[in-house]
């Protein structure tokens, strides 16, 4: 499982670099949804954290506040979770 996990963040990170080239707001911000899930099912709260922080910039480029918001809940339950896991 975790081979797969490694797996899915390579091409999730070549879907990110292509995104990134085409300027696609939107499909960056489901790539980075995606690959922030992935590190919080291996216990990678940090790695989650930081690619939902990138998530917040782009959601704003896209001005989806409620999103923002759900986004700084889901960081908070991470830092939480960090909090309690040391």
């Amino acid at each position: 499982k975790e081979n797969n996990n490694k797996k899915a963040i390579e091409y999730i990170n070549k879907a990110i670099s292509l995104g990134e080239k085409l300027n696609n707001i939107e499909l960056l911000s489901n790539l980075y949804e995606i690959l922030a899930e992935i590190y919080e099912k291996m216990g990678e709260y940090n790695k989650s954290i930081s690619v939902l922080k990138n998530l917040v910039n782009l959601k704003s480029k896209l001005n989806l506040l409620d999103d923002i918001d759900k986004i700084h809940n889901k960081i908070n339950y991470l830092n939480k979770k960090l909090s309690g896991s040391k």
